[in-house]
């Protein structure tokens, strides 16, 4: 089975023979539905356990990772926020200096611990009620 970014990006330069290739490492972000869903998910994943996790603070849980509860303690919510951009920011490094594959790649990274803490955050606070 053919790797739709991949694909996608040899689409792209057979239809714009006349300039350079783009090689600046950002492309389209959503140019297959595999990158856009990718994107969509790690998003997601990192925004849901920023939510969750403030709200489970909120209604009296504590942070069970010992990293972001030095930085809450330090620093409050700015700091996980501040966290968190840090995250996005590497996977936006990642795309940009090695391109859309591993951008892909980090991004997927990134969503999947995301989505396992969002899930365990989730089950947390409801068995909290």
């Amino acid at each position: 089975m053919p790797d739709p970014v991949q694909a996608d990006h040899a689409t792209t330069q057979q239809t714009t023979n006349d300039s350079p290739p783009d090689r600046s490492g950002w492309g389209v972000l959503t140019t297959t539905p595999v990158v856009g869903a990718v994107c969509a998910l790690g998003a997601a994943a990192v925004l849901g356990d920023l939510v969750t996790t403030v709200y489970g603070l909120g209604i009296g849980l504590r942070e069970q990772n010992p990293f972001v509860l030095a930085i809450l303690s330090q620093y409050g919510v700015a700091g996980l926020v501040v966290l968190k951009l840090v995250a996005v920011s590497w996977v936006a490094i990642i795309w940009h200096v090695l391109g859309r594959r591993y951008g892909v790649a980090a991004m997927a990274g990134l969503a999947l611990p995301q989505g396992i803490a969002v899930t365990l955050n989730v089950l947390t606070i409801l068995n909290a009620g």
